[in-house]
C-alpha cells in the first residue's frame, strides 16, 4: 500500500516531521511518498495512493497557502481514501515551555 505524505513548510520543521512519518509508515510495511506541497502542480494525481497523511506548519494564525491550494484542488480525492491532517505550531511549544 503507498501513503502520500503532502508537508508544507517554511523554516523546515515539518518537513523534517514528514520525513519522521515516512520512515515510521515504511516500518510498518508500507511504502511512503513524500511531496512537497509547494512542488505539486494542477496535474498532480492522488491515484495509487492508498492513503494521505498532510502537515502543515501554522504562522500567523494560518495554514501555508501551498496547503490550503493542495487541499482545494484534491478535497474529493481526499475525502474518498483514509487521510490525516496534522498541524505543526511551534508557538505551541514555546507556550508550554515553563522557561
Amino acid at each position: 500500500m503507498r501513503v502520500l505524505i503532502v508537508f508544507a513548510t517554511r523554516e523546515g520543521h515539518t518537513h523534517r516531521i514528514a520525513d519522521h512519518i515516512a520512515e515510521a509508515v515504511r516500518r510498518r510495511g508500507y511504502e511512503p511518498h513524500v511531496v512537497d506541497a509547494a512542488a505539486t502542480g494542477d496535474d498532480f494525481d492522488l491515484g495509487g495512493h492508498a492513503a494521505a497523511i498532510l502537515a502543515a506548519s501554522v504562522h500567523l494564525g494560518t495554514h501555508e497557502r501551498e496547503m490550503k491550494r493542495f487541499i482545494r484542488q484534491h478535497r474529493e480525492a481526499l475525502q474518498s481514501m483514509p487521510s490525516a491532517f496534522i498541524s505543526v505550531s511551534m508557538s505551541a511549544v514555546r507556550a508550554a515551555d515553563p522557561t
